[in-house]
């Protein structure tokens, strides 16, 4: 997936919707983990801080927009990129960015 696609995703105000929602719910089950508290009292960001990594993930090339995009598929993404996305925010939260 070409940078320009990529971006394209990113700004897409629906599937940033969608993510902010799997986030919120994903964060349900992570209570102990300081992104989980960023997802439920501020879906928003959490989705601003997974999109990068999330559109970059092997098989999120194959959509040309983002109606093709399952909610299985926002929930599998997100799943594989929390540990990842989380570490680097308690990170920065502790000044280590």
């Amino acid at each position: 997936m070409s940078y320009q696609s990529q971006a394209a995703l990113r700004r897409d105000p629906d599937l940033q919707a969608r993510v902010a929602m799997c986030a919120a719910q994903e964060a349900k089950s992570k209570i102990a983990d300081v992104f989980a508290d960023l997802a439920l009292t501020s879906p928003d960001s959490a989705a601003g801080l997974l999109m990068p990594s999330l559109i970059t993930e092997p098989g999120w090339d194959a959509w040309s927009s983002s109606a093709d995009i399952q909610d299985a598929e926002i929930l599998s993404g997100v799943q594989a990129v929390w540990t990842a996305v989380s570490d680097l925010y308690a990170d920065s939260l502790a000044g280590g960015l």
